[in-house]
């Protein structure tokens, strides 16, 4: 149930939290990665798809800064 939520909502889902992760708040940004990893790790195909975005990888490498 939540995987089809997650995928017919995915650019929704994954634009807020690209919008968070954006956040100069050090804890925001923690807490919304670790957010993300619980979704990425409940809905196998959104990983799919997550982890095929160039934008996504170009998101994550910033935020190793």
């Amino acid at each position: 149930m939540i995987n089809e939520f997650c995928l017919a909502n995915y650019e929704a889902i994954i634009g807020k939290f690209h919008d968070l992760a954006a956040s100069q708040n050090y804890v925001v940004k923690r807490h919304i990665l670790k957010l993300l990893n619980d979704l990425l790790l409940q809905c196998p195909e959104m990983s799919t798809r997550y982890v095929g975005s160039a934008e996504n990888l170009k998101l994550h490498m910033n935020l190793l800064r």
